[in-house]
């Protein structure tokens, strides 16, 4: 039996509801156990020699694979650790991502393991300025059957001499500075003491806002922090950072659609900006 419109939206509602409690609360878990992909490896942070000793970090930009363009904020962050626990690419390369609408729309599929189904999804946050929640699902490029048939993106950087440094614990300096240098292909710099600072900072603010039930703060935090990033940029560079030969670095967070059909029905959802 089908469900009626009022049984739609109430199943989407509370499919939100749990998707934003559980990044809440994974997030939470990864910062004070140190597995944050923002965070300095537990490697690093034995072998450094002072509290003020410079601790490198490493970033892999998520990309949308049909254009190149990144997602911002804590959704990029969200995205990042996504592929990061799934063991996709230690080097990052395939960081890209793809709804299964755009991977129809090129003409190809997912490859399906041997008992025929799709390859792991990652559901990501929406809020729109309103603050009306939603989603939607990706997959990792590389899933995609035909390769061939994917847009061919710019290389991405190898990390060059290029830094972003944080000066302090704050908790949207740091991300903002983090994902400055993630938009860059740079190089992260912090230290044992400012990393310890922010850690504690972060774990008592998403403490404190899953307590009151606002699961959705950790979006709001990602958006000051994206603010921050496309400050950081600007005072270099002088000029919000966009360049054709590279994925846009930074842009502000457009909510679009949002459905909730299945992929068998070979309806994707529409990636924000």
């Amino acid at each position: 039996m089908e469900m009626s419109k009022e049984e739609k939206e109430a199943r989407f509602k509370e499919n939100v509801k749990n998707l934003f409690e559980s990044n809440a609360k994974k997030m939470l878990e990864n910062v004070q156990n140190g597995k944050a992909v923002f965070l300095p490896s537990e490697k690093a942070l034995e072998n450094v020699k002072g509290e003020n000793s410079p601790l490198v970090r490493y970033p892999h930009l998520v990309r949308k694979a049909v254009d190149g363009k990144p997602v911002t904020g804590m959704t990029q962050i969200l995205a990042q650790q996504a592929l990061w626990d799934m063991k996709i690419d230690s080097k990052g390369n395939n960081f890209d991502i793809i709804t299964y609408g755009q991977v129809n729309k090129i003409g190809s599929v997912l490859v399906k393991d041997e008992t025929g189904r799709l390859p792991e999804k990652i559901r990501l946050p929406l809020l729109n300025e309103k603050g009306e929640a939603g989603y939607y699902d990706v997959y990792s490029a590389k899933d995609v059957k035909e390769q061939n048939l994917l847009p061919k993106l710019p290389a991405r950087r190898n990390y060059t001499l290029q830094e972003y440094r944080t000066e302090n614990g704050n908790i949207e300096e740091y991300l903002g500075k983090y994902l400055a240098a993630a938009s860059q292909g740079a190089k992260f710099i912090t230290t044992k003491k400012i990393a310890s600072e922010f850690k504690a900072n972060f774990a008592k603010e998403l403490s404190e806002q899953i307590e009151k039930g606002n699961y959705a703060s950790i979006i709001e935090i990602g958006k000051k922090a994206n603010e921050v990033c496309r400050n950081t940029l600007r005072s270099k560079y002088g000029r919000d950072v966009e360049n054709k030969n590279e994925a846009k670095l930074v842009q502000n967070h457009k909510t679009e659609k949002v459905s909730e059909k299945q992929p068998e029905k070979n309806k994707g959802f529409s990636m924000a900006d």
